[in-house]
């Protein structure tokens, strides 16, 4: 009975402490870390001689009050919000809403394609995907890699179907015809997310786990170049080689990472050797040779750089004779209407985006977290570096445009979904470290 009473004032002291914690997802981990040291204090005590219910009533008084140690423990456990990062975002679709805008203003003048409501979608999906970036935030990430290869399993299954039985548009296949869903192109982000699940639990001097992870590299590569997708297969190239070289297990095998560094190389050079990739390599080596038919998107978008000027022509300028301003010359456009002074601007917004990215990985103790903010800020960062290369004529066209500059929906949520994931990383980075905190934040201990 009386051993029941001082299990009762540690439970009360306990969930005292917890009720000032508005982070319900800690209440456990600092539940067994308190009893954790108040029995390791007990048994000091006991050991000086003293018994156990003066034990527990001299170590819940060596803790302090619950209520300060609770408050204190709010402020250092609770989630987090990079708002500068959030700020970036906010300007970058700031500046992908005003780019389209321009160009559904400027459609009439187009002799190309027609651009009708292409703002009126892009705002409707803005929203939808920022409502969807808002719920990943708030979810817990750490949840998604027991179900790692379930949804490895769940991606292959769907791509498998869109090959066999997916609707025939224009050359690739899409999930059906009244579900039009790119599943091949949105693949890489959601398969990196499995793949980085359990990445760090092979062992590649094992040959079942290096065969299971040659696997999951080849086969999607290969899906994506069947499917004449190889800016999926460079992104998802780019995210493996990412993953091996911060996983610390798989860095130590030299031999896989140059493997994977010549893996890489290769799913960029393959598509250039065959097929319409080699047309527009011919084109980009010699655009003027081809300047009517496979490098007229080379030298007129060439054209609008040079008259851009350093202030541009303005919202709602028309570029009749460039075609996919809205994919793969859509920096080109940027310059013409805001100008290099414009353009300017946003390269130095995409390099601060880059950089936060890669300092919020940082950030965080999880090595699970680290990999996943990693991956896919290096996936959208060959999205922002690519279209700028390819349209200063440094590389050559790889239907790649900006990440969230795209009018399709589900390419759109699928970004935004991205830019949950890394914010529910950075949110929780100080609830991977709680023993430290309550060391840290109650001093007696």
């Amino acid at each position: 009975m009386k051993k029941q009473a001082d299990e009762d004032k540690i439970q009360a002291f306990t969930s005292e402490v917890c009720s000032y914690i508005k982070c319900v997802e800690v209440h456990d981990d600092i539940v067994q870390e308190l009893r954790g040291h108040l029995e390791d204090a007990i048994e000091l005590y006991q050991a000086r001689g003293v018994s156990y219910s003066d034990a527990v009533v001299l170590a819940l008084k060596d803790m302090g009050s619950p209520a300060s140690i609770g408050r204190a423990l709010h402020r250092v456990l609770r989630p987090k919000t990079d708002w500068v990062f959030v700020a970036m975002i906010a300007l970058y679709l700031a500046v992908s809403l005003l780019t389209m805008f321009s160009i559904d203003g400027s459609r009439t003048l187009n002799t190309v394609q027609p651009y009708h409501g292409i703002f009126e979608r892009k705002l409707l999906w803005t929203i939808i995907g920022l409502s969807a970036s808002i719920g990943v935030a708030l979810f817990d990430y750490r949840r998604i890699r027991p179900y790692s290869k379930h949804l490895l399993w769940a991606i292959g299954i769907l791509m498998i179907y869109t090959i066999v039985f997916g609707a025939n548009v224009m050359g690739r296949r899409y999930f059906s015809s009244w579900l039009p869903i790119d599943v091949i192109g949105l693949a890489p982000f959601p398969l990196l997310i499995a793949l980085t699940g359990f990445i760090g639990n092979l062992d590649l001097s094992k040959r079942n786990d290096f065969l299971k992870f040659v696997a999951m590299v080849l086969i999607p590569t290969w899906i994506f170049f069947r499917e004449h997708t190889a800016s999926s297969a460079i992104e998802y190239g780019l995210g493996v080689l990412v993953l091996m070289l911060i996983t610390p297990s798989v860095r130590k095998q030299k031999i896989v990472v140059m493997g994977g560094i010549v893996f890489f190389l290769a799913i960029w050079f393959i598509p250039l050797t065959s097929g319409l990739g080699s047309h527009r390599l011919q084109a980009f080596l010699r655009p003027k040779l081809y300047a009517q038919t496979f490098a007229y998107q080379y030298v007129q978008g060439r054209k609008a750089l040079s008259a851009a000027g350093l202030w541009g022509h303005g919202i709602h300028a028309s570029l009749p004779m460039l075609p996919g301003i809205e994919d793969n010359m859509i920096f080109n456009y940027l310059v013409y209407v805001f100008g290099w002074i414009g353009g300017t601007v946003i390269v130095a917004l995409m390099v601060a985006l880059i950089t936060r990215l890669i300092w919020m990985s940082r950030k965080t103790p999880d090595m699970y977290g680290q990999q996943l903010v990693f991956s896919i800020g290096m996936m959208l960062a060959i999205q922002f570096v690519y279209p700028i290369l390819m349209a200063l004529g440094i590389l050559p066209l790889a239907g790649m445009g900006f990440p969230m500059f795209t009018t399709d929906g589900a390419v759109t949520i699928m970004e935004f979904i991205s830019v949950g994931v890394i914010l529910s990383v950075y949110r929780r980075r100080n609830l991977i470290r709680t023993n430290n905190v309550i060391q840290e934040t109650i001093p007696n201990l």
